[in-house]
């Protein structure tokens, strides 16, 4: 299990934050409450 860190978490983590800053733009133009409860990034 001690293995070094290797490039597909990175890909892994980049996908994974793509993926919330999509879903919280999509879901910003969409009428309702903002998502997480912060303000749109505009």
């Amino acid at each position: 299990m001690a293995q070094p860190v290797g490039p597909w978490r990175i890909v892994l983590l980049v996908g994974v934050i793509g993926a919330l800053i999509g879903g919280g733009l999509h879901l910003s133009r969409t009428p309702g409450p903002p998502p997480l409860g912060d303000p749109p990034a505009g």
